[in-house]
């Protein structure tokens, strides 16, 4: 009989995480989460654009949280502009 042999796989936990999205007075699509980069956490957003067929482009990721770490963004929609929070690790919230 011959030993079977298999072979180890190991899954990655996604870098990004507590996805949102929201829709601005325009019906401008934007996503938002908060990633690890570099070894550090922070809160990102980016806009999608969508053709009359349905074809996605996406715009640059806006890093929200420079200079310090972002975790749990929240977005909301007013008028036609996006608001954005997020927490940070020390004591203060943006």
């Amino acid at each position: 009989m011959r030993a079977q042999v298999h072979e180890e796989r190991h899954v990655a936990v996604p870098a990004e995480q507590d996805p949102q999205i929201v829709v601005d007075g325009r019906r401008r699509v934007f996503v938002g989460w908060d990633e690890l980069t570099a070894g550090k956490q922070t809160a990102a957003l980016r806009e999608v654009r969508l053709d009359a067929s349905g074809a996605a482009t996406f715009g640059s990721i806006v890093t929200l949280s420079s200079g310090e770490s972002g975790v749990y963004p929240a977005f909301a929609a007013s008028g036609n502009r996006v608001l954005a929070a997020w927490a940070t690790n020390g004591d203060r919230s943006t």
